[in-house]
């Protein structure tokens, strides 16, 4: 997060692209009729001036106060099937109204078998002075629904959409006024979430102002900061083949026979691909398997 802009700052010479475009987002931000909305409601308690970003803690601790420790969190449905089609109907004709304040309640029931895979909290994430050494801290608390909290945390959300932020920087923002840095260049890594290594995946979010030559910099730099996976060498054909080979053979086949049956198939068309002992080519299959899904740990083989 960026200190607020002084008419002193517009002196210096040291000004760059990323801050000056970050405060100008930030002006236009500031002029949004939700965040307007927001610092002057009275339920929020916000100064004119707003809040230092040190009081931040109080100002939440204050408007979460009616928290009872261990008491029951407001839960969120979403994405529960609603079977009944009187209620379905009646959202249908709920959604094409301009004004929804008029509306009455609708009930909806959804059975509990499916609606237990589909509840959760709802987080509001800010942070404070603490953090500025550490860009990926960030704070969370529970709100509940309809508070000033969650109000915020909906606010913060919808800007951090609208103006590529956090919602955590976005929540400061609103508080403090303090403009959150842009960043020209994000490495996401997204590891463990899939069936193998080979699936991970590293999401780039980049400027398009920058260069490719940048790009290839900085991602370099992440990669090394990072240790963003581990290195392998590239596979030839063969040992593609190999993998894709024995993947489809029974998993109890000894692997003389697999052996056999390979060297049959490339016998007119990749002779050289042929082997003459098991244990190399057991070798090899294996090693081809582990290569390309990027295992750390040989699978064992079949005798």
């Amino acid at each position: 997060m960026l200190p607020v802009l002084s008419e002193s700052d517009l002196s210096r010479s040291d000004l760059t692209q990323q801050v000056a475009l970050s405060y100008l987002v930030a002006d236009i931000a500031a002029q949004d009729a939700d965040v307007r909305r927001f610092r002057s409601d009275p339920d929020t308690n916000l100064p004119s001036e707003l809040l230092r970003w040190e009081d931040v803690v109080q100002w939440i601790d204050r408007h979460n106060r009616g928290h009872v420790v261990g008491a029951i969190p407001a839960l969120w449905l979403s994405e529960a099937p609603i079977r009944d089609r009187q209620q379905r109907e009646q959202l249908l004709l709920a959604s094409r109204e301009p004004d929804w304040s008029v509306l009455p309640d609708i009930s909806v029931s959804v059975p509990a078998s499916e609606a237990r895979f589909h509840i959760a909290p709802r987080d509001l994430h800010f942070g404070l002075p603490d953090d500025r050494e550490d860009s990926e801290a960030q704070h969370i608390i529970i709100t509940e629904a309809g508070g000033v909290l969650d109000r915020l945390r909906q606010l913060s959300e919808m800007l951090g959409e609208k103006y590529a932020w956090e919602p955590a920087q976005a929540s400061v923002f609103v508080l403090t006024g303090r403009a959150p840095l842009l960043a020209p260049f994000l490495a996401q890594a997204e590891w463990h979430r899939r069936a193998a290594p080979a699936l991970d995946r590293v999401v780039l979010v980049i400027d398009p102002a920058l260069s490719p030559k940048d790009v290839a910099e900085r991602y370099s730099a992440q990669r090394k900061q990072e240790r963003i996976g581990p290195r392998f060498r590239e596979l030839t054909a063969k040992h593609h083949a190999l993998a894709l080979f024995t993947a489809k053979r029974p998993d109890d086949e000894p692997w003389r026979l697999t052996m056999q049956r390979w060297n049959d198939l490339q016998a007119s068309e990749q002779p050289d691909w042929m082997y003459q002992a098991t244990n190399n080519f057991t070798r090899d299959c294996l090693t081809a398997r582990r290569r390309l899904l990027r295992e750390q740990v040989p699978q064992r083989g079949r005798m």
